[in-house]
């Protein structure tokens, strides 16, 4: 099964018994056309580094950088749309400032006893001040996606290396520079650079026998 399609399964699996139903269905909507680039590269990362076990064992955490990504992503959407448009607040929209927070919470919890907890938690603080400070439209920005990206390597990396080693930082920052753009593309667009990135990391890290 392609990374992506795995992590995306497991991810409507975990938010599938949220209640009520109404946001358990717009959550799955919402990763439905999502780009599984975070989940996919925290995935590939692990099994090139570990074997195939170890990417069955990085898709716990593979959901967790995706809905991070994806309850951030969607904050900041909203964000936009209320600066560009400065419409009243609509039913549909406390739906989605809830999907928003429950995603990111959810992310957390697959995330919380990974070595990369405390980077994704900079990470959404770091969001949040660029969000709050700026406070403008800026639709190409892409500051999240590189961050979503680098730290997707690393929680790849971390379900065989006990922490994230210069090497694997240095690759994970390549990649993201290479492939983040608001939106991520699909995961087939960006194969090339995802492949070149973890199988570089592979040949830079010395592993344990």
């Amino acid at each position: 099964m392609e990374p992506g399609t795995a992590v995306f399964n497991a991810a409507c699996r975990l938010i599938g018994d949220i209640e009520p139903a109404q946001l358990s269905t717009a959550l799955e909507t919402r990763l439905q056309t999502a780009s599984m680039v975070p989940g996919a590269v925290t995935v590939i990362t692990a099994e090139h580094l570990g074997g195939i076990e170890a990417g069955e064992k990085a898709i716990d955490r593979a959901v967790g950088v995706q809905l991070c990504y994806e309850g951030m992503r969607l904050t900041r959407t909203l964000i936009q749309e209320a600066v560009r448009y400065e419409a009243e607040v609509t039913p549909e929209d406390y739906l989605d400032l809830v999907a928003a927070e429950v995603l990111v919470s959810s992310g957390f919890v697959e995330l919380a006893d990974t070595q990369v907890s405390d980077d994704a938690i900079e990470i959404v603080r770091r969001f949040a001040r660029q969000q709050t400070e700026s406070y403008k439209v800026d639709s190409q920005d892409a500051a999240l996606e590189h961050d979503v990206v680098s730290l997707a390597v690393a929680a790849g990396a971390t379900v065989v290396l006990d922490v994230v080693p210069p090497a694997v930082e240095e690759e994970g920052q390549r990649l993201a520079t290479a492939v983040a753009r608001n939106p991520l593309p699909p995961v087939t667009a960006v194969r090339s650079p995802i492949q070149a990135a973890v199988e570089a990391t592979a040949d830079q890290v010395p592993l344990n026998d």
